[in-house]
Parts: structure tokens; C-alpha cells; sequence
């Protein structure tokens, strides 16, 4: 059965992914703001100093970590004795890790509107791009980079194995299904 064996994968792949503590973005504001994150931890740095939120956040993190060790464990060991269990966390994560750089640009936005902070800002995916600060009698430009790990396309990869697998199984039903009303 093929749909077996992608969820064992998917599941024991996602158990590695969880299980390294990696980064899978950074953020970097000009030096100003230096953001390293994953959906397992976090580190902020503002003015080089690590804020001290960071740990709290981390706290939280680890918890959702451990959440979906068991998930992932859990729907390997259901895998293994042929139980049909999906769980898409992880496969929703990962993918919806893409919008950090949106969510930066949606926060720009924001503080634009309020008045709050004069700037230009072109939105990018990733790479590099320039958040221009206007003052009355000062321009101030910072380097924008939004670069994501060697280890978030690893974590993509094994994400992608998700909905491979939930076709797969879909597929398998199908063909059980026209079997049985024969």
C-alpha cells in the first residue's frame, strides 16, 4: 500500500523536522532588528541585544513542539498498524510560513496608516529590499532581508509529502470502495 508507506515518511520525516533545533527564517531590519525564527523557536535581537520576550515566546514554542512530536509519533505508530489517521498540522505550518514577509509588509502598512511611521517600503518574497524612513529634516534607509534556512526548504520538502500521501490514500479508498460493490 502505497499510501502507508508516504505517511510513514511523511510522519517520521516530520519527527526529524520537529526534533532539530533549526531556524527556518531571518529577518534582518537594517541591523536594527534581526529576527531568526521557526515554528519551534524563536530569537530577537534588537540593537543586538536579545529581548528578553524571547524566552517566554520559546517557552510556548517548545510546548507546541512537543504537541506535535506526539501528533507526528502518534499518526506513525497508526501508520504502522494500518489505521488511516491524517494529521495536517505540520503540512499547515510549514506552508503558511511563505506570509512572514507579507505580515511584515501588512505591519508597514498598518503603521503607514496610523501615521505612525513615514515610510516606503517595496514588498518582497525573498531577498532583499529598502524601508525608507522620512523625517522632516532626515532619510533613513534600512536593508530589508527576508531569507529563509537550507533547513525550511528540508521542512518544505517533507511537507509537500502530505498531500501526496492524503491523494495516495484517497485513491486507495476509491479502488477499495469499487471492489466491494462488485
Amino acid at each position: 500500500m502505497v499510501w502507508r508507506t508516504l505517511l510513514s515518511v511523511y510522519y517520521l520525516a516530520g519527527i526529524f523536522v520537529t526534533l532539530v533545533p533549526l531556524y527556518w527564517w531571518q529577518v534582518d531590519v537594517g541591523g536594527i532588528l534581526v529576527v531568526k525564527d521557526s515554528p519551534f523557536q524563536i530569537s530577537l535581537h534588537f540593537l543586538g541585544a536579545q529581548l528578553e520576550i524571547t524566552n517566554l515566546v520559546n517557552a510556548a514554542l517548545t510546548a507546541f513542539r512537543v504537541y506535535l512530536l506526539i501528533i507526528l509519533a502518534y499518526g506513525f505508530y497508526s501508520t504502522i498498524i494500518g489505521r488511516r489517521f491524517l494529521n495536517s498540522t505540520l503540512f499547515a505550518v510549514t506552508v503558511l510560513y511563505m506570509i512572514e514577509p507579507a505580515l511584515f509588509f501588512v505591519i508597514v502598512e498598518v503603521l503607514k496608516a496610523l501615521g505612525q511611521l513615514p515610510a516606503d517600503y517595496e514588498p518582497i518574497f525573498i531577498g532583499t529590499t529598502s524601508l525608507v524612513v522620512t523625517q522632516p529634516d532626515a532619510v533613513a534607509v534600512l536593508r530589508v532581508t527576508f531569507e529563509p534556512t537550507e533547513f525550511y526548504w528540508v521542512a518544505l520538502a517533507v511537507a509537500v509529502l502530505y498531500p501526496i500521501a492524503r491523494l495516495s490514500l484517497r485513491l486507495n479508498e476509491r479502488r477499495e470502495k469499487g471492489t466491494t460493490k462488485t
